[in-house]
């Protein structure tokens, strides 16, 4: 989908209206809020990566979405709670947050929350683009910044992500991901996300897909 919302959008809509599609899977935040939003499915449909549900203005009901066709994985710590974390270990006072801008137009909402978490700590918050360069995200850094939040970026190529891990170590700069242990295993100072966190995502999706075959309907 080109790692943005009108791309996901697109494919989302072809695939729901494709005869040969039985399920559709959406595996990143970005098609996963598209997918989680749409109240009429034509076929059985799982957002597995949704990263606030209450902030996202997801249905919820009892537990389910209540939706016929929806089921989706709500990530159990939410982005505010993190920043929090993170401050708790550095005492930082400007951040330069790293998102993709299809993040961004798709979720607003979880920007706006980050600028009222950090203003509640006394800290300033930058968001900085990041597309498929590592070279440009560095050339956008503010100056002053002395802490970078990393969300999600699996746009980047594993040589892209190392160069800029391997480039905040060098300037001494605290980094913290929202992903997990990958990221840390590859540099980033800190995490939340627990070890097995991708592997319980996919258990629960796959788990998911036998209970449609089963002929469960995914709103319950």
């Amino acid at each position: 989908g080109d790692w943005t919302a009108a791309g996901a959008g697109i494919l989302i809509t072809r695939l729901l209206a494709d005869s040969s599609v039985d399920v559709v899977l959406a595996l990143g935040p970005v098609g996963s809020n598209d997918l989680a939003h749409r109240r009429t499915l034509s076929k059985p449909a799982i957002a597995a990566v949704v990263i606030d549900a209450p902030l996202q203005d997801l249905p919820n009901r009892a537990g389910a979405s209540g939706v016929s066709n929806l089921t989706y994985v709500n990530i159990a710590y939410t982005a505010s709670r993190t920043l929090q974390m993170f401050h708790d270990l550095v005492a930082f006072r400007k951040l330069a947050v790293l998102i993709h801008p299809g993040l961004l137009e798709e979720i607003p909402r979880l920007v706006d929350r980050a600028r009222q978490e950090a203003q509640a700590l006394g800290v300033t918050l930058e968001v900085v683009p990041v597309t498929a360069s590592a070279a440009d995200a560095l050339r956008a850094l503010p100056g002053d910044a002395d802490a970078v939040y990393l969300t999600p970026l699996e746009q980047l190529p594993d040589h892209a992500l190392d160069s800029l891990i391997q480039a905040f170590t060098v300037r001494r700069l605290p980094t913290f991901a929202y992903a997990g242990r990958h990221e840390v295993e590859r540099g980033v100072l800190a995490s939340y996300a627990p070890k097995d966190d991708l592997s319980r995502r996919a258990r629960r999706v796959a788990g998911d897909l036998q209970r449609l075959r089963n002929g469960e309907d995914a709103g319950t």
